[in-house]
């Protein structure tokens, strides 16, 4: 019987250190998702201003070039071409930014741009994802 109880304190002091490291996870997940987020509405305020460092450097740390705004759903990509920041247009579209996604009134960059009258930016980007798209279609084998 004995054994019974010092098994019994075992498991339940066991269980406690897991909820505690339970907690622990969850409060870090917060901190890193919050650090993201933080992150990415950097990125878009970077892409207002069309400052091509710093966007370099955040795409370069990891920061989702295709990130939505929560509220808007508006990308880096939609705020640049809004914008007419054609050099950050670019830069984002080499690090692949996904010129259809839709903001939470039904436009994406492409629409923005032919709302806005630039036809090349237009021409950019649907040359650009078009690149994209048959970079990765598989190749026919050589022999």
């Amino acid at each position: 019987m004995a054994n019974l109880g010092q098994s019994l304190r075992l498991a339940f002091g066991g269980r406690k250190k897991i909820e505690a490291e339970a907690r622990r996870l969850t409060e870090e997940h917060k901190k890193l998702d919050d650090e993201r987020k933080a992150l990415e509405l950097q990125l878009r305020h970077v892409a207002a201003e069309g400052d091509i460092m710093l966007l370099e450097q955040l795409v370069k740390m990891g920061v989702n070039v295709n990130a939505e705004d929560p509220e808007t759903g508006r990308t880096a990509l939609m705020i640049a071409v809004n914008y007419d920041h054609r050099s950050a247009v670019v830069s984002l579209l080499s690090h692949r930014a996904d010129i259809h996604i839709k903001a939470n009134n039904g436009r994406s960059a492409v629409d923005i741009a032919k709302t806005k009258g630039q036809t090349d930016l237009v021409a950019l980007m649907e040359e650009v994802h078009q690149a994209n798209e048959d970079y990765r279609k598989p190749k026919p084998d050589a022999f």
